[in-house]
């Protein structure tokens, strides 16, 4: 009798011990909370991660815009035999065969810079020869595109990207595109 009183006694100690382990309702919400918590702040960092990396990928695409932008720019006015500024959109441009070209910004919907372009007409004379070097362009601040400079040449200016023509901008609403130009024989008149 002692021998199945002590076995009913132990049985009774594991299924009561067994009972008394795991986790008591206030333990399993505090778990909970702090879990939802944790996974809340991965959330949010990973959300950021893909902000940062979009903007990034961005800036490198108006990187490039402009790079290439400026240089089709600078190619078309040095190999004009003279330049003059009509306006802050236009340039005219005497080219070596003595046709008239024309660099211009042309403006599209004033709530976006997307349709917004620099085009060069490569003879002024013929209606639909002209080709888009560049889009996605705003002035910057107010500022005219073009400008005579004071060494005879053309100071441009102009936004690649963004989103509009307010005077706030930051990082990620753009890249500022400013040079001065001269044509190759301009600069030879003026012994530079």
């Amino acid at each position: 009798d002692y021998k199945i009183m002590l076995a009913r006694s132990n049985m009774r100690r594991r299924e009561g011990d067994w009972s008394r382990s795991g986790f008591t309702m206030p333990e399993l919400l505090i778990a909970a909370s702090l879990g939802a918590l944790a996974l809340g702040t991965s959330l949010i960092g990973l959300g950021m991660a893909a902000r940062i990396s979009r903007d990034g990928a961005e800036q490198a695409q108006a990187n490039a815009i402009a790079r290439l932008a400026a240089q089709k720019i600078e190619r078309c006015v040095e190999e004009a035999r003279a330049a003059r500024v009509v306006n802050g959109t236009r340039v005219d441009l005497v080219m070596p065969n003595l046709r008239v070209a024309a660099l211009c910004f042309q403006e599209g919907d004033p709530q976006t810079v997307s349709d917004n372009v620099i085009v060069f007409d490569a003879d002024t004379s013929v209606f639909g020869d002209e080709k888009v070097l560049c889009g996605y362009v705003s002035p910057e601040c107010g500022l005219p595109v073009f400008s005579p400079a004071p060494s005879g040449g053309i100071r441009v200016a102009f936004r690649v990207g963004g989103s509009g023509h307010d005077a706030k901008r930051s990082f990620g609403e753009g890249l500022l595109v400013a040079f001065t130009v001269l044509p190759r024989n301009l600069s030879r008149w003026h012994g530079q």
